[in-house]
Order: structure tokens, then sequence, then C-alpha cells
């Protein structure tokens, strides 16, 4: 009798043993899914947003290069009327580098983004004394979302008189940090031309 009971206790206590390592089996699994498969889907997630952001930045870049190269020819066909529209009508570099300065905060203020500074950089002569035309130049530091950026870019390209975007630099803000409202910091300098009549 003592026999029979010591068998039938036996398979249950292995039973109960069996539930517990299996248990333990499956915590294990969930916290190796919770710690280490669900983050690593995160950051494949933010990478591909992040490929596709740059994707976006380097067909904008190359935009710009075509339009810079638009810009050069027809500078160099002399054409005046084209030129003329091209070149900004201020008659000091100062009055240019202001109109300038206004432009960029219009268009910054148009897209809801935060101008941070804009400094002025070295009106100079370009091709020479001979050339008739000077540059004048600023770099602009804000923060604005992609589309917005995007528009600001356009704007100024597009826009005339003409204005070469270039030295730009991008970096992405965190969330934690401002939000989703201006997730971009931009840093360009943005490049005029007029005609030289008194600096």
């Amino acid at each position: 009798m003592d026999l029979n009971r010591r068998i039938e206790i036996g398979p249950r206590g292995g039973g109960a043993s069996r539930a517990l390592a299996l248990g333990l089996l499956a915590a294990a699994v969930a916290l190796v899914v919770l710690g280490v498969v669900l983050p690593l889907k995160a950051l494949d997630h933010r990478l591909n947003e992040e490929i596709a952001h740059y994707q976006r930045m380097l067909g904008t870049n190359q935009a710009l290069a075509q339009r810079k190269a638009e810009l050069t020819r027809a500078a160099g066909a002399s054409d005046p009327r084209a030129m003329a529209e091209l070149l900004m009508a201020d008659t000091s570099d100062s009055a240019a580098a202001a109109a300038l300065h206004e432009r960029a905060r219009e268009l910054i203020a148009a897209v809801r983004g935060n101008l941070i500074s804009i400094q002025a950089l070295p009106a100079a002569e370009t091709g020479g004394a001979q050339s008739g035309q000077r540059r004048v130049g600023l770099r602009v530091q804000f923060a604005a979302d992609l589309p917005g950026f995007q528009r600001i870019v356009h704007a100024f390209e597009a826009g005339r008189p003409a204005v070469l975007v270039t030295n730009l630099y991008l970096r992405a803000r965190t969330a934690r940090a401002t939000g989703v409202a201006n997730p971009l910091d931009v840093q360009m300098d943005l490049i005029a031309f007029r005609r030289d009549g008194q600096s």
C-alpha cells in the first residue's frame, strides 16, 4: 500500500517540475522577445525612415545642383534681360544683404519654422573687376519640418532674383527635446548677386 502510494506520488511531482520548467522557458522566451526582438524591429523601422529621409535629401541636393548649372549657363549667355531678372536691384552690399535677410525671415515664418540666427557673409566681386557684379551672402540657421525646409529651398532657388543655397547642413532633432513640430535643424548659406554700383 505504501509502495503504491509512492508510485502514484512520483509522477505527480515530475509533472509539476515539467510545468515549472515550461513556465520558466516561456518566461525566458517572453523576456527575449520583449528585450531583443521588439527593440530590433523598432530600430529597423527607424533606420528605414532615416534612409527614406536621406534619399529625399539627395533628391533635393540633385535638384539644387541642376538649378545652379542653369544659373551658370544663363550668366554665361550674357543676355541683359535674363541677367536683370537674376540679379538683385539693390545698389549696395548692405541693402542687398538686408533684402536677402528679410526674404529669409519671411520664408521661414511662412512655413512656421523657428529662426535661430542669420549672419552676414563677406561681400565680394565675382569674376574680377570687369564682371560688374558682386556677391552677397548670409548664413542662416533655423528649425523646420521636412516639407517646410523643401518649400524654403525651392522658393529661393526658383524665385527671382536668384538665390543659390550652398553649404547645406541638416540634423534631425530628437522628439523628446522638441516634439514633432520642427524636427530638423538646418544651416545653409544663401548667395545672391547684384550689379556693382557702390558697396
